[in-house]
């Protein structure tokens, strides 16, 4: 689950440039948190509750540890990439960031998000508040993990198939195949959701 993109068009009302920036890092933050509220609420039951992690959820629940969260600016770039416990990919996306002249908030090192290592990092334009919010192994946004994500993934892929290619006939054969899939999507959901992560 993504926001991949919000466009708005505001103003503050005495022309502020910092009022402006200052709004657009709320709505960024709220939005992100929209993308692991959003699969708690959809997909838990009593017996059975979902778990999302999204950017802000990482760095709330890293701070919660004890966590040092880092704001990195070009002026202390070494000194923060020195202090975090991170992937190299995360790193290396991290420096880039900041050297393209993003700000980028990062907490130490992963947290345990029920079984799974979870890193969360923003990375904001500072003159606009603009940006992206990103959790580790490269998503932005999120996936759900269970049976029913590995039927929509098979589902998407044919779906892209059909769209972009002129031998979707010869790869598919017949409208049978997207009939099975359906099919099969229905027998993953009947197992349930382990957790959502977003």
């Amino acid at each position: 689950m993504d926001v991949k993109n919000v466009a708005a068009v505001r103003v503050d009302k005495d022309n502020n440039h910092e009022r402006w920036v200052g709004v657009n890092r709320a709505i960024g933050a709220r939005l992100s948190a929209m993308e692991h509220l959003l699969p708690e609420q959809m997909y838990s039951t009593e017996e059975n509750p979902a778990h999302g992690i999204s950017a802000v959820k990482a760095l709330q629940l890293a701070a919660a540890e004890g966590q040092k969260i880092w704001i990195i600016t070009r002026t202390n770039l070494n000194q923060a990439l020195a202090g975090l416990d991170l992937s190299l990919d995360e790193e290396k996306d991290i420096r880039n960031a900041v050297l393209a002249g993003k700000e980028v908030t990062v907490h130490e090192r992963p947290v345990n998000f029920h079984g799974r290592a979870a890193a969360g990092y923003t990375v904001l334009d500072p003159n606009t508040g603009a940006g992206a919010y990103l959790i580790s192994s490269g998503e932005n946004g999120g996936v759900l993990d269970s049976w029913l994500d590995e039927a929509l993934s098979w589902l998407a892929a044919a779906g892209e198939a059909v769209a972009y290619s002129s031998l979707a006939k010869v790869i598919f054969g017949s409208v049978g195949k997207v009939a099975d899939a359906i099919n099969f999507i229905f027998d993953a959901y009947s197992c349930g959701l382990c957790f959502a992560i977003a």
